[in-house]
């Protein structure tokens, strides 16, 4: 076999096998220090952390660490390295949609269009969390990050208005991920911060309602109670 083959023959292997060094989300390929951040942006990586601005791959082009080329055109039988966006979770009870929304799967493997909701600002989405939400600061990654999440749910509130009426939202949301806790509401349901989602178990059912914090107490996202001050990020 000649030279040219055996290169020729050692790359194809190389290319077969390096799938096994793909990861998810904000993971850094140790191959080219590239992070995916969504199904068609990037961020390079400092020291195995993704750094500095996200970046897009050109149109008709998905981001893959599966190789050394970090963009690949989508008809070329890659699969995206982070592609958890619209994924219904294990128990098909919600899908995140961005850093922090999501839409309820009410028992499908398909996200509700109309069902749906965001995070309260600064918290993310992550679809491995029976609560949906939880505060970044805690070590919780977004399941679907978007561009410059890091810096834009710090300074605005991205939300997806729901088209349920709050009762029937409440309650879809309540029977779907069934767990005894207190959530924050979509933005247009507490547009003063004082409503919350409440979820118990009331003669066997799951029940969903959405309470006001009395007096002058407002609803912190982050603590799930009701408190004097009201939240920096609401």
């Amino acid at each position: 076999m000649s030279n040219y083959m055996r290169l020729a023959f050692i790359s194809v292997l190389f290319a077969l096998n390096i799938d096994s060094l793909r990861a998810n989300c904000n993971v850094c390929s140790a191959v080219t220090q590239m992070a995916c951040v969504s199904e068609t942006e990037f961020q390079v990586c400092v020291n195995n952390v993704p750094t500095g601005a996200v970046n897009s791959c050109p149109s008709g082009f998905i981001c893959s660490t599966a190789t050394a080329v970090t963009c690949q055109a989508s008809d070329a039988g890659f699969e995206p390295t982070c592609n958890e966006c619209n994924k219904c979770n294990a128990d098909m009870t919600f899908a995140c949609t961005e850093t922090n929304t999501y839409a309820l799967c009410l028992g499908t493997n398909t996200p509700s269009p109309i069902a749906t909701g965001s995070c309260g600002d600064g918290l993310v989405c992550n679809f491995n969390l029976p609560e949906i939400c939880a505060d970044p600061a805690d070590g919780t990654a977004a399941t679907c990050p978007t561009a410059n999440a890091e810096t834009t749910t710090t300074t605005t509130t991205t939300t997806v208005a729901p088209t349920l009426d709050p009762p029937s939202f409440a309650q879809n949301l309540c029977e779907t991920v069934k767990i005894n806790a207190r959530m924050s509401l979509p933005a247009d349901m507490n547009m003063d911060c004082k409503n919350f989602l409440y979820c118990h178990v009331k003669n066997g059912k799951w029940i969903g309602e959405i309470q006001t914090c009395s007096g002058r107490t407002f609803f912190n996202p982050r603590t799930r109670k009701c408190v004097c001050k009201r939240p920096s990020e609401c």
